[in-house]
């Protein structure tokens, strides 16, 4: 059985902590330090990019300078690869209808309503996002695993919104207290590549660190299978706590973390975290418009 235990995540590289006072300015900066970006270049960056697509024949795609920026700043400002990261963003989509027709979140209160997901409030010291993603809370005959992914991808998207988000990137906590072997049978190994792909290759955000809290010997069973999809830089993000709660607090602030972390806030609640995104579904419908007509 492969043990993951024995496997350490990388500590975080070129980042300062960001103090609650900094202003906009300060990460901004933190964008021409870290992603390449400045600012007198960034109009001929983003219309470089917009060219590329514009020669795409197949794909309708969003063109204003907020959608195509946060590609650049995924990338590094390197426009062909933000290019292909803005293709394989529409290309899963195209491949997994069953995940993005009727994408939008008054279409998923049924699975909000399980307290699986969310995005916390506040940002840790690095000035990210956390997403909590419950796993090991998931009943698959209550919430499918497409529409359990849609609800993790759809707070990706409301969170990737935000340009200090963009810039800062993201932090996971993947809970996987209650899993069962149950569960696991419901995990396919192309779901698997699936989910890593996601992270990997078609979303526009900086996934900067993933902590796992509370694995067992069946999480264990799907990771061996989904390790082999992960680039080595993704491996090397992975960070194993078990139920050693102070361990992941030497990477995350307690006090931003909901109690059943060993934080200093409330249970996790995503109910505030969905009233926000309910308020931007017509957002999320006026999207659905965009993507490939075909494959290309």
């Amino acid at each position: 059985m492969f043990l993951v235990r024995g496997f350490h995540g990388e500590k975080e590289k070129n980042s300062e902590p960001i103090t609650e006072t900094d202003s906009n300015g300060t990460f901004l900066n933190k964008a021409e330090q870290d992603l390449h970006e400045k600012p007198e270049w960034r109009d001929r960056d983003i219309q470089s990019l917009r060219d590329l697509i514009l020669d795409e024949r197949e794909l309708n795609c969003r063109t204003d300078d907020a959608f195509l920026l946060r590609f650049l700043r995924a990338r590094k400002f390197d426009i062909n690869r933000a290019f292909q990261l803005l293709k394989n963003y529409y290309k899963i989509r195209l491949q997994n209808p069953q995940i993005y027709l009727n994408y939008r979140p008054s279409a998923l209160t049924n699975v909000f309503a399980h307290n699986l997901q969310t995005i916390l409030p506040d940002r840790d010291h690095f000035g990210r996002k956390i997403f909590i993603s419950n796993l090991g809370k998931w009943t698959p005959e209550l919430c499918s695993l497409d529409d359990y992914e849609r609800g993790n991808t759809m707070c990706l998207e409301m969170a990737i919104e935000e340009e200090e988000t963009q810039i800062n990137g993201f932090v996971c906590i993947l809970d996987m207290k209650g899993f069962t072997i149950h569960q696991a049978t419901h995990c396919r190994p192309a779901d698997l590549k699936r989910a890593v792909s996601l992270i990997q290759k078609c979303f526009p955000g900086r996934m900067k660190a993933i902590h796992i809290v509370n694995e067992n010997i069946f999480f264990n069973m799907l990771f061996f299978i989904a390790k082999p999809f992960m680039s080595n830089k993704m491996r090397k993000r992975i960070h194993f706590h078990g139920n050693d709660m102070t361990s992941m607090h030497r990477h995350i602030c307690v006090d931003i973390l909901p109690h059943e972390f060993g934080g200093g806030k409330p249970p996790m609640d995503n109910s505030e975290f969905v009233r926000q995104m309910l308020a931007k579904d017509d957002e999320f419908y006026a999207n659905m418009k965009y993507g490939y007509s075909v494959m290309s």
